[in-house]
């Protein structure tokens, strides 16, 4: 079929700034960014610890923990996930929805594991048996675990509770991966007005602006009726 050159209509406030065709489809995964502007209102709470609060996050790492979203609303997808590791001998699901269910059980994992990191005070820091030069946790999958020594133990120590969830995920096809235990935001600018804060941040890919979100305050969402009103 014919691709068209035309510029596409972007919404109000949105630039193209390039374009230009690609050889093969663009996958999931395959950015290099995403650019985040996010305004909270109703602001609570001491201004001055929340300025020096986002000079930390400015300069520093926060926990690469996969966002809430990964898990569905109320986690309705992990309790899918749950059920399709216990029974993936004897249901049948779509490849989409086979795939959803398995990265949502690894990201509950790595989740489990980086948490036990940062209460052990050693997720920005290099334990021994580090499999990768800096700190990283584990996508579980086919093939014996790279950690060793301390991180070893750290690592069964957070999985024991799921142990039951790990043979599954051996004998699925996947493999054995590992992910970064920090994520350093680039770009980080944020701008207070009374009770409205305004960030603006980027973050690589299977980065979670949510992650962000959560070294800062808790938050209340505000539902989609509330938004369109």
């Amino acid at each position: 079929h014919t691709v068209s050159d035309a510029e596409p209509e972007l919404p109000a406030g949105c630039e193209l700034l390039a374009q230009t065709r690609h050889a093969r489809k663009l996958r999931r995964g395959e950015i290099e960014s995403n650019a985040f502007t996010i305004r909270i209102c109703d602001l609570l709470g001491d201004r001055t610890s929340l300025g020096a609060r986002l000079a930390l996050l400015a300069a520093n790492a926060v926990p690469n923990y996969f966002g809430p979203q990964r898990f569905g609303r109320g986690g309705a997808n992990l309790a899918r996930a749950e059920h399709y590791l216990a029974n993936h001998r004897r249901i049948r699901v779509g490849a989409f929805e086979r795939g959803l269910h398995l990265s949502v059980a690894r990201a509950f994992l790595f989740n489990a594991v980086l948490a036990h990191r940062v209460a052990d005070d050693s997720w920005q820091h290099c334990l021994p048996g580090e499999p990768l030069t800096t700190p990283s946790g584990p996508l579980w999958g086919r093939g014996r675990p790279p950690a060793q020594g301390r991180v070893a133990e750290l690592e069964a120590a957070a999985l024991h509770p799921f142990a039951h969830w790990l043979t599954p995920l051996e004998h699925v096809g996947l493999v054995q991966e590992r992910r970064a235990l920090a994520l350093q935001t680039r770009a980080f600018e944020w701008q207070c007005d009374g009770k409205t804060l305004e960030l603006r941040f980027a973050l690589g890919a299977g980065q979670y602006a949510t992650s962000v979100l959560r070294e800062i305050g808790e938050f209340t969402e505000v539902a989609n009726e509330q938004i369109a009103a």
